[in-house]
């Protein structure tokens, strides 16, 4: 009886394996058979039009209904092929810097422009750097004002804002992802094969709040975050070279170092891949009062206990978090109303550091909203 049914069993494993492998033989000649070149596809799509005026519908002799148009004959042939491998891309956006001969002529938002005549904001001229980095629209500039109104199937979602949406590291990539361009970093020297990078910081460049980024806010992230064992107790491996740490060198208020003891090729990848970003998201004016390096560590225990948690690393990194409206970012639009609010509220950074061609200062959209709703209600 065993044996038999262990026969029964055999034969229905070979059965479905048979089928499995019939399926996966069918899909490959389908794959091999479709028309994949424009040209090919072109041809099939004339067949088929071809075919379609061969055979006769039932309907073909009747007498139509009146009232009712008959329906249009279509045919594949009809049908414009896109192009699915383009060689690049038909538009898209590009930076430069802000040309000299233009002096510093700059424009901003109308909603900003009322806080600068009330004394809530210092002038336009004022806010922004030195040398603002300029993006020009591969269409046209502005206009100024509206909401980009966005969903999300909860708070955690809202976190697209500092992971995607809030780009701004060092270097980063160009619209098309195949050249490291300038950001928060002007330009860039490398040398001794590779081991040295030196990076000059774009002037006048300032937080959210008005205080201005130095080489400061890196030196704090060097020593205070990557180099504490309890903010950091793994060190990625793209600020590592030979089993060591890179080092780091404050050369000037707006010029930094690193060095490697091996050459580090990938590094400026790297950094426009987001790890430039970690490096410009810890504002240490504000964040130093949270750091026991600069704050007493039993004053910060309490002031951990008091908020729910056990450690000050706890407190810290929820001071870091995207949902605190307090801290300054460098980001184009900042947190006004976080979650659990709904929606959640994003509104324009009055000291973005980035203008358009005519000095318009970016961004143009006054805000960012998430709506939090069901899944099947987005669907709708």
């Amino acid at each position: 009886m065993k044996r038999q049914s262990f026969k029964w069993g055999l034969a229905l494993t070979g059965l479905v394996l048979a089928f499995v492998l019939l399926i996966q033989g069918l899909a490959y000649l389908t794959f091999y058979l479709t028309p994949k070149d424009p040209e090919s596809i072109r041809k099939a799509a004339q067949f088929e039009a071809m075919m379609g005026q061969a055979v006769h519908s039932p309907d073909d002799g009747a007498v139509p209904v009146v009232g009712l148009e008959k329906k249009r004959d279509f045919s594949f042939a009809d049908v414009d092929i896109p192009n699915r491998h383009p060689a690049g891309a038909a538009k898209t956006h590009r930076v430069e810097e802000w040309p000299i001969e233009k002096q510093r002529q700059f424009q901003e938002a109308p909603m900003l422009k009322e806080r600068v005549k009330t004394g809530m904001l210092p002038p336009v001229l004022e806010r922004l750097p030195e040398d603002p980095l300029v993006v020009v629209p591969p269409d046209q500039n502005g206009p100024y004002g509206g909401t980009w109104r966005r969903f999300a199937n909860g708070p955690q979602d809202v976190g697209i804002m500092e992971a995607r949406l809030a780009y701004e590291g060092l270097v980063r990539w160009d619209a098309m992802g195949q050249q490291v361009i300038p950001n928060l970093a002007v330009r860039w020297e490398m040398g001794d094969g590779g081991r040295s990078y030196t990076f000059y910081l774009r002037k006048g460049v300032r937080w959210s709040d008005g205080h201005p980024l130095t080489a400061d806010d890196l030196v704090f992230w060097y020593e205070d975050i990557l180099n504490n064992i309890e903010m950091t107790p793994v060190i990625p491996r793209d600020f590592k070279r030979g089993g060591e740490v890179m080092g780091f060198e404050k050369v000037d208020d707006y010029t930094v170092r690193f060095t490697f003891k091996r050459p580090q090729g990938v590094f400026l990848k790297g950094l426009a891949s987001g790890r430039g970003y970690e490096m410009v998201r810890f504002p240490a004016h504000y964040l130093k009062q949270f750091h026991p390096r600069y704050t007493d560590p039993e004053k910060l225990k309490s002031l951990a206990k008091v908020q729910g948690f056990d450690l000050w690393t706890q407190l810290f990194e929820d001071k870091r978090d995207w949902r605190n409206p307090d801290i300054p970012r460098l980001w184009a639009w900042v947190m006004v109303q976080p979650p659990p609010a709904i929606p959640a509220v994003f509104e324009r950074n009055p000291d973005y550091w980035k203008v358009d061609l005519e000095g318009n200062q970016l961004p143009y959209m006054d805000r960012l909203t998430f709506e939090i709703y069901d899944e099947e209600t987005i669907n709708l």
